[in-house]
């Protein structure tokens, strides 16, 4: 983790990142859906760094619903604990209930 666990959400910096070089990598962006998610991935996608880090060479890079299971407080938090497990015990799955691998067709993936 870039932020610690008392740290208010803030954007890293490509510096942070690349000195973290996580093991994966889930984007949960804030109300953003799986699908508006990927519509603005090339943000990240089309950046030098990006290709450098582990978690992108490995494959390990997870969309998740930021709207649906990350924005609110309430049962919806409790799920998205859920599918981010599922997602990082995924082995090499494309997708599964509540996420998406990058790289995977975008009518692959199983909502709720």
């Amino acid at each position: 983790m870039v932020a610690g666990p008392k740290d208010s959400s803030r954007r890293a910096t490509w510096e942070e990142l690349a000195a973290a070089d996580p093991d994966a990598i889930v984007l949960a962006a804030c109300s953003m859906s799986i699908a508006r998610t990927q519509r603005e991935l090339h943000l990240l996608t089309e950046r030098p760094e990006w290709a450098q880090l582990r978690a992108v060479r490995d494959g390990r890079v997870f969309v998740v619903d930021g709207n649906a299971d990350f924005s609110t407080p309430g049962p919806g938090l409790a799920h998205g604990a859920e599918v981010v497990a599922r997602a990082l015990r995924s082995g090499s799955e494309p997708s599964g209930e509540g996420w998406l691998r990058i790289g995977t067709p975008p009518a692959a993936v199983s909502l709720r």
